[in-house]
């Protein structure tokens, strides 16, 4: 029997069994995500990372780690911030795939090239961080992941997005956001632990996810909605024109896709053994 929770992210990466989460409640009123709009934020934004991958061990307190850091100073690399009363309290970035490719590509290539071959064009989820110990900053976790997954979707030409994980976070990505682990759990110079890559297809995201929360009902309590579909009074989005629309069904648009495309492999695997 699947289990139904409303806890803060952090709270339901130190749980082993989850199968479902319910949409987060809202934000304090004071907090907005958004696209960092300045190199002030930027770097704002990038001593919050540094301060927070300190404290949990990846890097050392070495500011060089900082300021030598290739993906914190990418030009491919769009940075999300949250604000609460114009305070920088939250953090996290998409690095889009390049000749420089992504911060993976350290310790998983052989997937992620199996992706490009695959026409993929691939974004990496990185630098996620929160201010600790502010009861205000409650479900703002989940409200960062529906920021950039949204913004990758509709703003961007990313096809997949990869994120790299310690195992027990692997499992939330793997249960409640419906990302696939990608090969074995195998040491990652970046973090300095094993880590699990993980990846979703950002088209069939909406038939996966719409498909696993279809019990929530629709609107405002379903949980796919909340991450893939509905904006939010706390999010403002690019005021540029969106590549792939919002009043497009993508959920039904991919759930074609997938039949079309399972339809040819029967296909292919008939014709097969009629020529065996």
């Amino acid at each position: 029997m699947k289990c139904t929770v409303t806890v803060d992210l952090f709270q339901i990466l130190g749980m082993a069994m989850i199968a479902r989460i319910r949409v987060p409640r809202q934000l304090d009123s004071g907090i907005v995500v958004r696209p960092a709009e300045s190199e002030s934020e930027i770097a704002a934004a990038n001593m919050l990372v540094f301060r927070n991958y300190v404290a949990e061990g990846y890097w050392d307190d070495d500011i060089e780690k900082l300021t030598n850091n290739i993906w914190l100073h990418s030009p491919f690399r769009d940075v999300f911030i949250a604000t609460h009363n114009s305070d920088i309290v939250a953090t996290v970035s998409i690095v889009r795939d390049s000749g420089a490719g992504l911060p993976s590509d350290r310790f998983q290539p052989t997937w992620l090239d199996h992706f490009r071959r695959c026409g993929n064009r691939l974004a990496e989820v990185s630098a996620l961080a929160i201010e600790k110990n502010r009861v205000e900053l409650k479900n703002l976790s989940l409200f960062l992941m529906k920021y950039y997954m949204q913004h990758a979707f509709y703003y961007t030409e990313v096809d997949r997005l990869v994120k790299a994980c310690r195992p027990k976070h692997a499992d939330f990505y793997a249960d409640i956001l419906r990302f696939e682990k990608v090969g074995e759990i195998v040491p990652n110079d970046y973090a300095r632990r094993p880590s699990q890559l993980l990846s979703i297809d950002m088209i069939d995201a909406h038939r996966v996810l719409s498909d696993y929360y279809a019990s929530d009902g629709m609107g405002q309590r379903n949980f796919y909605h909340f991450l893939l579909v509905d904006k939010h009074p706390s999010t403002r989005f690019p005021k540029r024109t969106a590549y792939r629309s919002r009043l497009c069904d993508w959920a039904a648009y991919a759930r074609l896709r997938h039949a079309m495309k399972h339809g040819r492999q029967l296909v292919a695997e008939d014709t097969r053994l009629s020529v065996a």
